[in-house]
């Protein structure tokens, strides 16, 4: 009999979810695309890459732990992936910098927009960010002995600190210093003529560490940031309540293991194994980095830099002319294809759902929605006015967990009928049907699209949307809705 390498055939789906993110990164040295364009690029690529560690290097360094030492469909033994993932891993963010120093950095500062270290500033702009330390920086933020009587600081995944060696009269002691999250990572400074010059808040803090160790000497330390496994490990068929399970299997997030962990290319190899040792991390799989941490803030530069010609022209959405959304759906079925068009009609199908009085019922399947959202409001509208409002908010939905569950909690109180979601599934439908008492009888209007119902990201992702009034599909949008919060199996499609 004929045997294969599996190797040979396909490519396994980590090694291709990796090569599909260096794709993101080429799309920072196109040229085709402006300049801001390509660095929000390298800020997804960094976005996506702290996931891929957060999930599915996570679940690789539990199988590790298990022993499990079976080939998997794709030919590879758990410790033979890992090997290749941290080799291709240790490639990218290489190239990743390589791009950002060389290329676009330079470019940036062509363009006359400087990311400055502390030792580039003039006087003015080292009395402004002395002066922000002071009012700002300092008392928000909380440096953390560690000794007998105070462990290691429970850090979140993402956290970028400053580990820190200090000595008063005898060893060294080792103390952290969190970067704090709720201020922006860039701060704009002081600038001359047509140039636009930022500093990194932690490059003001680094300047300014005796003021958190006074009576101590600063021995040494070094830029860190962890990121830790954000699985969730929930036994669904055993769940006797799934959110109450989801919701605690969150908050186990803050201690979790570290699967990830960048220092200073500098940074001391005995202070180094101090680190690690509290952490709990293999020293050997520590990534160096020589260059600014987390590149995410080029979100920020590139939302702060002033700089319109160096980005895509700014689009205004289609609007969809009509006087009454269900006139329009009774006329006959439409697309919209956004952002091109405005999501405006899927939010006013909602909205004036909530507010008809003769619409009987709203069910619908929510998986991620924005803050302030219009469409929660809209279904809290509808439950206060007495309809029936069935929502399946996905508690699943990864790293969005906790947010559904306060929406699932607030739409709970307002009246609605809210189902948590389905063990050993996560419902990605995006589905609206609303029921109306039209001229003596029943009709249902549906909505189907591709992307959440999320107003901001409307904005940005290319979604597909149907609005239909076809009593046909409205069926079969009955048959779902009946599958997912009972017990039925759905007639024929």
């Amino acid at each position: 009999m004929q045997t294969f390498n599996p190797k040979e055939i396909y490519i396994h789906r980590d090694m291709s979810w990796l090569s599909f993110n260096e794709r993101v990164l080429e799309e920072a040295v196109d040229k085709n695309n402006p300049l801001l364009e390509r660095l929000k690029f390298l800020a997804i690529f960094v976005s996506n890459l702290d996931e891929f560690f957060m999930v599915r290097v996570a679940g690789l360094k539990r199988l590790l732990d298990s022993e499990f030492n079976k080939q998997d469909t794709f030919g590879y033994f758990p410790q033979e992936l890992f090997s290749e993932i941290k080799g291709r891993t240790e490639e990218l963010t290489k190239k990743l910098y390589d791009v950002f120093k060389t290329k676009t950095k330079k470019e940036l500062e062509k363009s006359g927009v400087f990311i400055k270290s502390f030792d580039e500033l003039n006087d003015e702009q080292r009395k402004f960010t002395k002066r922000y330390f002071d009012k700002t920086l300092f008392p928000i933020m909380t440096p953390m002995a560690v000794d007998q009587g105070r462990p290691f600081p429970i850090l979140p995944s993402q956290t970028l600190a400053f580990a820190m060696a200090v000595i008063r009269k005898e060893e060294p002691r080792l103390a952290i210093v969190p970067i704090p999250k709720n201020v922006p990572r860039l701060l704009k400074i002081p600038s001359e003529g047509n140039e636009t010059n930022f500093i990194l808040i932690e490059e003001i803090i680094r300047q300014h560490l005796n003021s958190f160790f006074r009576g101590w000497t600063l021995v040494g330390g070094t830029l860190f940031r962890i990121i830790r496994d954000s699985e969730l490990s929930v036994d669904e068929d055993y769940a006797a309540d799934l959110m109450q399970a989801i919701e605690s299997e969150v908050k186990k997030r803050p201690k979790a293991r570290v699967v990830y962990l960048e220092v200073e290319k500098t940074c001391d190899p005995k202070f180094l194994e101090t680190l690690c040792f509290e952490i709990d991390f293999p020293q050997a799989e520590v990534t160096r980095i020589e260059g600014d941490f987390d590149l995410t803030y080029l979100f920020e530069l590139a939302a702060q830099a002033e700089r319109p010609q160096l980005m895509f022209d700014s689009f205004t959405p289609h609007l969809v002319a009509y006087e009454h959304i269900f006139d329009k759906m009774k006329e006959g079925d439409f697309l919209l294809h956004v952002p091109f068009q405005s999501f405006g009609p899927t939010v006013d199908l909602l909205q004036t759902a909530s507010r008809d009085p003769d619409v009987l019922a709203i069910k619908m399947t929510l998986y991620r929605t924005n803050e302030e959202s219009a469409v929660i409001k809209a279904l809290k509208e509808a439950a206060t006015k007495k309809k029936q409002v069935t929502v399946l908010v996905e508690i699943k939905a990864r790293f969005d967990e906790e947010k559904n569950i306060l929406w699932a909690k607030e739409l709970e109180e307002a009246g609605c009928h809210v189902i948590y979601g389905i063990a050993g599934m996560k419902i990605h439908s995006k589905i609206i049907l609303i029921v109306r008492k039209e001229e003596g009888r029943i009709r249902r209007y549906v909505h189907l699209g591709t992307g959440n119902y999320n107003e901001k990201t409307a904005n940005v992702y290319t979604d597909m949307g149907y609005f239909t009034a076809n009593d046909d599909f409205a069926r079969d949008i009955s048959d779902v809705f009946n599958v997912i919060t009972g017990y039925s199996l759905p007639s024929r499609w």
